[in-house]
């Protein structure tokens, strides 16, 4: 737990590449992603340490690497998570669900839909009440949720989840094995800004508080899915989808996606 002493080493294997990754810096606990709106909580004099692998430029902290769903949610996903992520809620919910709205509705009838990391289940309500027939919520920490969909899915939304891996590996295996055979995984996740070695960890993004955990850039948001067979482009440094062939339902959306340079890929 956070409440005992850390254990910090100056080198970590990467847990994306498995290159080797060096001490990056220290954060309170507390820093959290709404500090530029004004939050900030008193500090809680526990120290999580961040490593960068030299390889992909991955980010990450291996100090929840032993913490259980309780755990987890006693320090993070509690009734003060609110706080520092106020759009969890209702707000991200609602924009997800109309993204897909637009994008898909002309499929609603027929396309599977899994939410990965689903929260509350807004997503799939809303979805619902627009038509779409078949939603399927899955996430971990909500008891409601927390049983392993069967079958295959032909969307997956991963909105706000690959920051909070532990073990981005697998879950990257575990995402995939839920895709049907032309299915896509459209996701978000913030990618590292071009100016992530003048700012480091004073990023806003990079916040323990709210168990963001696991920092992405285009090399090794790239590199992960490259590992189970996926191709992946961005639309924004937000949004991602990831895919093995494009299906017909699908097709307007990627062409409107930038794909990742293939020269140098992301920031070292």
């Amino acid at each position: 737990m956070l409440a005992k002493p850390i254990k910090w080493k100056f080198e970590q294997i990467c847990k994306c590449c498995s290159g080797v990754a060096n001490l990056y810096g220290v954060v309170d606990f507390s820093k959290n992603s709404s500090e530029p709106q004004g939050v900030f909580l008193p500090l809680s004099g526990i120290p999580v340490y961040y490593y960068k692998c030299v390889e992909c430029g991955f980010i990450f902290t291996t100090d929840f690497d032993d913490f259980s769903d309780d755990e987890f949610k006693e320090w993070i996903y509690n009734e003060d998570y609110t706080i520092v992520d106020p759009g969890w809620e209702q707000g991200r919910p609602r924009s997800t669900a109309e993204t897909v709205i637009q994008k898909f509705k002309q499929f609603r009838e027929t396309l599977s839909i899994l939410d990965y990391g689903c929260g509350n289940g807004n997503v799939a309500k809303i979805l619902r009440e627009y038509g779409f027939k078949n939603v399927t919520n899955f996430d971990p920490m909500v008891d409601e949720f927390s049983s392993v969909p069967t079958g295959k899915f032909d969307l997956i939304l991963c909105i706000e989840v690959f920051e909070h891996l532990v073990n981005p590996k697998s879950a990257f295996h575990e995402i995939a094995g839920f895709r049907s055979d032309d299915g896509i995984v459209f996701h978000s996740t913030l990618l590292q800004p071009k100016e992530i070695e003048t700012v480091k960890l004073d990023w806003w993004y990079i916040g323990p508080r709210n168990g963001h955990i696991s920092i992405f850039n285009t090399k090794s948001l790239f590199l992960s899915w490259l590992e189970v067979g996926l191709n992946v482009v961005s639309a924004y440094q937000d949004i991602h989808i990831a895919f093995k062939t494009i299906p017909d339902f699908a097709a307007d959306l990627l062409k409107q996606s930038i794909p990742p340079p293939r020269e140098d890929i992301g920031n070292k």
